[in-house]
């Protein structure tokens, strides 16, 4: 199956993450919930094929021996995606992540006032600290 055409569904339907690994189908997480994206399931060899095609000669090089490789991809019209290949069970296996091109504005995001006025301070150090897909980048 085509990476290209796996993101552009993530995208257009406001999907955060995309699962790809040996033995099941590509699935991706809309509003939380996991969903998969088609019925057939990948063979092996098809994910460390997918990872090939997206990292470059001195990537693949780097994930031969560190096992892991993370990079971002662009699709023009489509979005740009933070991507990690890991080896898992001896089997590459790949997830995605939208990276949202709006940045929302800060009333839109619901936060209290006092969080702005301390962001705006010219000196100090502040710490955005969770879980991954718990917003820290919004």
């Amino acid at each position: 199956m085509e990476i290209d055409a796996l993101l552009k569904v993530l995208a257009h339907q406001d999907g955060s993450d995309l699962y790809l690994s040996t033995g099941a189908p590509p699935s991706a997480r809309f509003d939380g919930v996991l969903k998969p994206l088609a019925e057939q399931p990948f063979k092996p060899g098809e994910i460390a094929a997918i990872a090939a095609s997206i990292m470059d000669a001195e990537q693949r090089l780097e994930f031969d021996r560190e096992l892991e490789m993370n990079l971002a991809i662009s699709l023009a019209g489509v979005g740009r995606f933070r991507v990690n290949i890991f080896k898992q069970r001896n089997d590459v296996s790949i997830v995605v992540r939208n990276v949202k091109l709006d940045i929302p504005r800060f009333e839109d995001l619901n936060l209290p006032s006092v969080l702005l006025e301390t962001v705006m301070l010219k000196q100090g150090l502040m710490l955005f600290v969770g879980a991954t897909g718990s917003g820290k980048s919004t």
